[in-house]
This record gives structure tokens, C-alpha cells and sequence, in this order.
């Protein structure tokens, strides 16, 4: 990024960002300033700053959000969080996975600013200056539940693994068939069971303890009554 498109900013700020980098020439790539260790915080915070508003500016608005919406960057070196504060009018009317994808660039190139001076471990949208959870309530009740779905999950179950391939009746042809045609010599019906077999062992290795259909291992050589195949 050059210093000239560093400068295309509102009136208000162009004073400051240039009067910021003027006696500092070597600036003028932002990922080269991020990767000099002895650039103050606030030099940093300035770059980020202005790409985030290049973003935001560019940015295809969602209904509800205001065209003219002004964001501030800082990151917090110690901490390694990236800290993005968007002003009045981000918002749109109803959250949903358009206004999520928004934030996609914002973490990729921001991060990728920031992780030359320091890592970043994570990042934090504040939206005139509150949680996204402050406006939309059904934000927070599904991180809440997807915690608590993965509590349940870590703390075992029940699986069920059934391998639905194989024989069946045809009642068409009055016969008993294959769900699946052969394919380059290989049939997929009798594979399916050696998959389900071995989906089973890894399942078990995991934690939960696991139901199938039938037991296989008792009934592998008994024929089916009317099917006259293995089960």
C-alpha cells in the first residue's frame, strides 16, 4: 500500500495519517511497517485503521446498514487481540450468515497486517461499543447452546451406525437384489459392511458407546429366511 492510497481517506483524518508518516518514508508498504519491530502501537494502529476503512468503504451494504460508517483498529500487542470498533450504522436489520460473511475480510487482512509484528490469537468486533450480542439476543443464545452441545459431546454418548446397503427385494423383478451396480469390478453393497465395521472400532476408541442394527459378528454366517444371503 502506498502512501498515496494510504491517503485517500476523509478530509478530517488525512492530516493526521500523513503528518504520521512523513518523516517515517520507509512506511510505505503497510505489511513492511507491521514487520519493524520498533513501530510505536499507535503507527500500527493507524495502518490497520486505514485498511479496515478502505474495507468498510468498499463493502456492499446490507439493508439497514448506513453508507457513510467509520471503524477504528488497535491492537493490543500484549494480549495479541485485534480490537475492531465500528461506529453508528453497521448494523443491518436482521443478522444472518450476509452480515457474518462481512467480517471475513477484516480478519483475513488485518491479520495478516498485525501477525508480522506480533501473533494474533484472536480477534474482537465491537459494535458502537458493544457485544453484537447487546442487539441481537438470538446471537448469544446459539453460542450458547453449541457450548453446551459440545459439552454433551465431550462427555460421551450413544452412536448409531448402520451400514443400509445390500440386499433387498425387488418386488418389480420378485426377486431378491443388490442395491448397487457393480463398478469396475468392485461392489459397494458388501464394502458398505466393512465400512460400517471399522466406523464401529474408531467410534468406540472415541468414547461413546455404540448400537448398530444387528449384531454381525453372531449373525454373519446365518442366511436371512427369505433372502437366503448372510446377514
Amino acid at each position: 500500500m502506498t502512501l498515496t492510497r494510504l491517503l485517500r481517506c476523509a478530509p478530517g483524518t488525512c492530516f493526521a495519517i500523513a503528518s504520521l508518516f512523513a518523516p517515517l518514508p520507509s512506511l510505505a508498504v503497510a505489511g513492511s511497517a507491521a514487520a519493524n519491530v520498533q513501530h510505536s502501537d499507535a503507527q500500527l494502529d493507524a495502518i490497520l485503521t486505514v485498511r479496515a476503512q478502505e474495507i468498510l468503504d468498499r463493502m456492499k451494504r446490507l439493508q439497514g446498514q448506513s453508507k457513510d460508517i467509520r471503524v477504528q483498529v488497535v491492537f493490543d500487542f500484549g494480549a495479541g487481540a485485534l480490537r475492531v470498533y465500528f461506529g453508528p450504522g453497521i448494523l443491518p436489520d436482521d443478522y444472518g450468515a450476509s452480515f457474518a460473511d462481512q467480517h471475513d475480510d477484516f480478519r483475513h487482512s488485518l491479520t495478516h497486517i498485525a501477525q508480522k509484528a506480533a501473533p494474533v490469537k484472536e480477534i474482537i468486533f465491537r459494535y458502537d461499543g458493544r457485544e453484537i450480542e447487546a442487539y441481537f439476543p438470538e446471537v448469544r443464545k446459539e453460542a450458547e447452546d453449541a457450548q453446551r452441545a459440545r459439552e454433551r459431546r465431550s462427555q460421551g454418548g450413544h452412536a448409531f451406525v448402520s451400514a443400509s446397503q445390500g440386499y433387498y427385494y425387488h418386488h418389480g423383478w420378485k426377486k431378491w437384489v443388490l442395491q448397487r451396480d457393480p463398478y469396475h469390478g468392485v461392489q459397494e453393497d458388501f464394502i458398505a459392511l466393512e465400512y460400517a465395521d471399522e466406523l464401529q472400532v474408531w467410534l468406540a476408541r472415541r468414547g461413546p458407546s455404540v448400537v448398530t442394527t444387528r449384531p454381525r459378528s453372531l449373525l454373519i454366517e446365518i442366511p436371512h429366511p427369505e433372502a437366503m444371503q448372510p446377514w
